[in-house]
């Protein structure tokens, strides 16, 4: 998976924004901090030989993508649908064209079936180099202010105390790529205790001499 230079820099620049998550930007770290990871790609979807596909909205595994942009549609294309040096690792999801759309600017909302704690996205844009921010539906935003370009992504990922039920990824006169959700549980969860062998011994003498007492 080819990630965009300095990407990770820049990144660390937006910590400042508001965060109700915590943020990773690497997807090592981002591993090390959850478990039962769950990939969310869009191979598949098109057909032998097909290009792309257009729709008012494409569903994975319970996850939903659209556009609250009029007239625009989520486009599914490709791996290699730009040509050589400008392939993804699997085939994605774009913003589709809109001439209606004058500003340039580009929204994706992404919507949860069943709300996650943790989340990672490999996103892009076409063009590049301008304003992506991600605002998570716990108030969580990030903002990356140089996104990587045609054939090139970066990574931003989440952990939440509370369930995230949707967010979305909104970016300054470009379009937005999407080539892979990452879902998984925070390991910060902690299991139930074991009690000591002394503590585990008590507790059944407890139990045994309730029992003798006929409660």
């Amino acid at each position: 998976m080819k990630l965009a230079a300095g990407v990770f820099v820049f990144a660390s620049l937006a910590l400042s924004l508001a965060s109700a998550s915590t943020v990773y930007t690497s997807p090592s770290s981002f591993t090390l901090a959850t478990a039962t990871p769950v990939n969310i790609g869009f191979s598949g979807i098109l057909t032998s030989g097909q290009l792309f596909a257009s729709a008012p909205s494409v569903t994975v595994s319970g996850v939903t993508f659209t556009t609250p942009v009029i007239g625009t549609q989520v486009n599914v294309n490709s791996a290699g649908y730009y040509g050589v040096g400008y392939s993804y690792p699997a085939d994605y999801i774009v913003n589709s064209y809109n001439p209606l759309n004058t500003a340039g600017n580009n929204q994706l909302l992404v919507s949860f079936a069943t709300p996650v704690k943790a989340f990672g996205i490999y996103y892009g844009a076409q063009t590049g180099g301008m304003t992506g921010t991600f605002t998570l539906s716990d108030a969580t935003t990030f903002q990356d202010p140089n996104l990587p370009g045609l054939g090139l992504l970066g990574f931003i990922g989440f952990v939440s105390s509370t369930p995230i039920t949707s967010f979305s990824y909104a970016v300054t006169q470009d379009a937005w790529i999407v080539e892979n959700l990452v879902t998984a549980a925070p390991l910060d969860v902690a299991p139930s205790p074991v009690p000591e062998p002394a503590t585990a011994w008590l507790t059944l003498a407890a139990a045994a001499l309730l029992f003798r007492r006929g409660f």
